[in-house]
């Protein structure tokens, strides 16, 4: 395999893998899942995200800014074969079967304790062959995403990749892009 430079390069590997049935964790505006619809033929999509501030999530922003964000995705997914789940990511996994995705897209709370809930928990619905990403591979304000996917995947044993971290060049619609750690489940 190519190195994977991006998120977006790694989205369209997904669809030269034939993936087709993903879930992506934090959603906000919908600009990633839009596309991942652009480049996975076929793809069915679990949009979760609770676009609403809770105690505990830093990053989250007002209630009004997130109904904005909400109905963004909503307008923007519409034409796409897009199930949006608006609740926490806990109440959603309850609705997806064990071993049923083909992928998850992990970019929600990116504090330690949601990240690590989000691994363990979201990960079970990933099929043998499938792929476990996630976002934000990288130290930010108090941000505990890399100290999570380390603990994970050293206590199960995984060696885990990372898009390039040094593509400075890669801009996505929020500045210079963070690398994405993903692995195949064995």
């Amino acid at each position: 395999m190519n190195k994977i430079l991006s998120k977006y390069d790694l989205i369209k590997h997904f669809g030269k893998l034939g993936l087709k049935v993903g879930a992506e964790i934090g959603v906000s505006q919908g600009h990633l899942s839009e596309a991942m619809f652009d480049s996975i033929p076929g793809l069915k999509l679990y949009c979760v995200d609770i676009w609403q501030p809770y105690r505990g999530n830093r990053w989250s922003a007002n209630q009004v800014k997130n109904d904005a964000f909400f109905k963004t995705t909503k307008d923007r997914l519409e034409k796409h074969n897009a199930i949006i789940i608006k609740d926490t990511s806990m109440n959603a996994i309850k609705m997806i079967p064990d071993g049923s995705l083909d992928f998850v897209y992990i970019d929600s709370n990116h504090s330690y304790d949601y990240v690590m809930e989000d691994l363990i928990h979201w990960t079970k619905k990933v099929r043998k062959g499938g792929m476990v990403t996630g976002d934000d591979y990288y130290d930010f304000r108090g941000a505990g995403v890399i100290q999570a996917v380390d603990d994970y995947t050293k206590a199960h044993g995984i060696k885990f990749e990372l898009t390039d971290p040094c593509s400075k060049n890669i801009r996505d619609r929020n500045g210079f892009e963070q690398p994405t750690f993903y692995w195949t489940k064995k």
